[in-house]
């Protein structure tokens, strides 16, 4: 219902988000570059976009035991951080390589057409009409340094807030926290799920080479009648779901043939589910097996359109995950209950198909 309404940036001050305001295109107007300028007025900022960039990491991931809990490598640390976000090598650090990878990539995004890096390190658009016609599109150098500034500042203060908690809960230490974690499964304990029967269990690929000096190279199985005999390989298309748990925490990879989703970390875990062609994948938190626990992904599932193909992972299940099952049902996904102690499932599906 009108008026419409809206929260303001400063009370949802995304850390990614704050990189990508200082685009070129942005850097002048855009209201997260506009608020570097004014720190004071932002009241809570979001470790949102980036799942390595979240400082929790620092703290239960053995692999930064070497900055923590010492706080001597905090300024290294915040550059660190600040490396996983793709704007602070191409707006902050003005990196070319990293620009010619973004602008002129196959995942190249419309906002980088026609720009290009100057050797002062400037950047400019070229004109479409006349190449070599070039705006100029400085990024404000206070802005630039506001968004360093202000990274530096929130990390500091989130471990400042950690290590006094940690004075007056000793449980929150890594050592004893990190003896709570819930161990991975061993290597014996793998899910193993039956192969549909049918058509859809034959084996559709083979192995060959073109002479007896080439690689051997996994392609589609076609007939001999199909295909004359100096013809190049075809270019096998494949997709694959894996996952697995640790007690250094969880793992997803979800990769097809034009895009790849992997994620890994304390904090994996959950349902996860790629569109075949997406980079993207969507995430789903279940913690709660009932009929309303799972409405949130009943409502997103029936958006899904018959005979798309998708690449899903479920890391840390716990308890009877029948519901679950039930519920992506839809998808093509095996309605047997695996074994309790399986604690992963990944499986390819296509919507409104019975066979995964």
């Amino acid at each position: 219902d009108a008026p419409w309404t809206h929260i303001g940036a400063q009370y949802n001050f995304q850390l990614h988000q704050m990189f990508f305001a200082l685009h070129p295109d942005r850097a002048q107007y855009a209201e997260r570059a506009n608020l570097l300028e004014h720190p004071e007025r932002i009241k809570i900022v979001h470790y949102s976009g980036k799942p390595t960039a979240k400082p929790w990491h620092r703290v239960l991931d053995p692999r930064w035991k070497d900055f923590w809990p010492s706080r001597s490598r905090d300024e290294e640390y915040v550059k660190l951080f600040a490396e996983e976000f793709m704007g602070y090598w191409l707006w902050i650090l003005r990196d070319a390589e990293k620009f010619q990878l973004q602008a002129e990539g196959p995942n190249a995004s419309w906002d980088m057409a026609r720009l290009e890096l100057g050797e002062d390190g400037e950047y400019y658009r070229k004109d479409w009409r006349d190449p070599t016609v070039r705006q100029h599109l400085p990024i404000p150098p206070r802005r630039a340094q506001g968004a360093m500034q202000l990274l530096t500042s929130v990390l500091q203060e989130w471990f400042d807030i950690y290590q006094s908690l940690e004075a007056e809960l000793p449980s929150l230490r890594y050592g004893a926290f990190a003896s709570r974690l819930r161990p991975g499964p061993t290597r014996s304990l793998r899910p193993r799920l039956e192969r549909p029967a049918g058509p859809a269990a034959l084996k559709r690929t083979c192995w060959k080479r073109q002479s007896r000096q080439a690689w051997w190279m996994e392609v589609e199985k076609l007939p001999k009648s199909s295909q004359p005999p100096d013809a190049q390989l075809p270019q096998l298309q494949k997709i694959t779901a894996s996952c697995g748990l640790s007690p250094e925490g969880g793992s997803v990879s979800l990769r097809d043939s034009d895009s790849t989703f992997d994620e890994e970390g304390l904090d994996v875990e959950g349902l996860y589910i790629k569109h075949y062609g997406q980079v993207a994948a969507r995430h789903f938190q279940i913690q709660d097996l009932s009929a309303e626990g799972l409405e949130p992904l009943q409502l997103w599932l029936s958006t899904i359109p018959d005979r798309a193909v998708l690449l899903m992972a479920v890391v840390g299940l716990a308890g009877d995950v029948t519901p679950l099952l039930r519920t992506l049902a839809p998808l093509g996904v095996p309605q047997e209950v695996p074994p309790e102690h399986c604690k992963v499932l990944a499986c390819v599906s296509m919507a409104g198909d019975g066979s995964s």
